[in-house]
């Protein structure tokens, strides 16, 4: 799986680089069966951090595309990881 990030209102932060490691390792299969990654990280005041990110599928099918905002980047990961556990218990 390829994985691309872009950082919006930020630099690159080792830590959260991390996290997104650990959530795409934590996807049913390992992420078998995703082509890419795509995270959008956005800091757009001290108090707002949002992720957004895009699974592309590599059966074709509709792209997976989930979304999380928080007072911090742990707040905003956590919503993201329940929205993808609710895609994938479908």
């Amino acid at each position: 799986m390829k994985k691309q990030v872009t950082w919006r209102g930020c630099e690159a932060q080792p830590e959260v680089e991390s996290r997104i490691d650990a959530l795409l390792a934590g996807l049913p299969g390992g992420g078998a069966g995703i082509t890419l990654a795509k995270f959008a990280l956005e800091l757009r005041e001290p108090s707002e951090h949002a992720v957004a990110l895009v699974l592309a599928l590599a059966d074709g099918g509709e792209p997976l595309v989930r979304h999380g905002e928080g007072r911090d980047w742990n707040a905003a990961f956590l919503e993201l990881e329940r929205k993808l556990a609710r895609a994938f218990e479908s």
